[in-house]
Formats: structure tokens, sequence, C-alpha cells
């Protein structure tokens, strides 16, 4: 799928995202915060998630769900769209 929408989806279910950076710079754009350069990296960081403290963990959830809701809520991608089509009258 190229848009990953399926990583958004995750992040907003309430999961935590890890993934070798894809060499893609758009894709970086909006998942960079959860992308790792070699997975040795990534796996370091899977593990010290594991070791964080439940609160821990429920507040980096919720604020993977805030950004996903701030950024790409129907609402959100509506006004984007409608400034994109105003821009062409």
């Amino acid at each position: 799928e190229s848009f990953h929408y399926s990583f958004a989806e995750g992040l907003l279910s309430g999961l935590q995202g890890f993934y070798n950076m894809w060499d893609n710079t758009v894709i970086k754009e909006f998942w960079e915060s959860w992308g790792y350069n070699s997975e040795s990296e990534m796996l370091e960081s899977i593990l010290k998630w594991e070791k964080l403290s439940h609160e821990q963990k429920l507040n980096q959830l919720r604020k993977n769900r805030d950004y996903i809701i701030s950024n790409f809520d129907s609402e959100v991608i509506g006004e984007k769209y409608l400034k994109l089509f105003k821009g062409y009258d």
C-alpha cells in the first residue's frame, strides 16, 4: 500500500510503531519518529520500549494517537483538499 495507511491505523489503534527506515523521503516526512536506520537500532528500541512502565507506554500511545488525529483526521484532510481546490479557482 503506497501511503502506508496500516502504519497510521496501528498508531491510532494503540500500537507503538517501529520500522526499518524506508528509503522514501515522503514517507519519512510522516513516520520518521518511529523509523530506525538498522535492524539492530530498531530491536534496541523495542527492548527499551518493553522496559517502560505501563504509564509511560500509555502516555506515548496517547501521543501517537493525537498525532494521527491532528494530522490525518477526515476534517483535517478535508480542509487541505478544500484549500487545494480553492487555489484552482
